[in-house]
């Protein structure tokens, strides 16, 4: 569900994985016209207090941009996750490449 007419929450719902890679990221949609061309970052995504929570079955994890994953442009690049183990790992640029179709 994409709230387009508020803050959120917003709220993503995935029933049963196939086996491959899923990225998880929060994007700010127009936001490439804000980033500063200083630090590469929209300041209204670095500076939101923005949180996601991952519910697994057994268990929710909450993590809170700035802290988790990593900031490129307008996005906030936050899980990976295996479809064949369910396995969670955080973002880095290696693991998690902002993708090739963004602005």
């Amino acid at each position: 569900y994409d709230n387009i007419n508020a803050y959120g929450p917003e709220t993503v719902t995935v029933e049963g994985f196939i086996p491959g890679k899923y990225i998880v990221y929060v994007r700010h949609f127009g936001g490439h016209r804000f980033v500063d061309r200083r630090t590469n970052l929209d300041p209204m995504v670095s500076t939101s207090q923005a949180a996601v929570t991952y519910y697994t079955g057994q268990s929710a994890q909450r993590f809170e941009v700035g802290k988790h994953g990593y900031l490129e442009r307008e996005d906030w690049m936050l899980l990976s996750v295996d479809g064949a183990t369910g396995q969670v790992k955080l973002c880095t640029p290696v693991l998690c490449p902002r993708p090739s179709s963004a602005v």
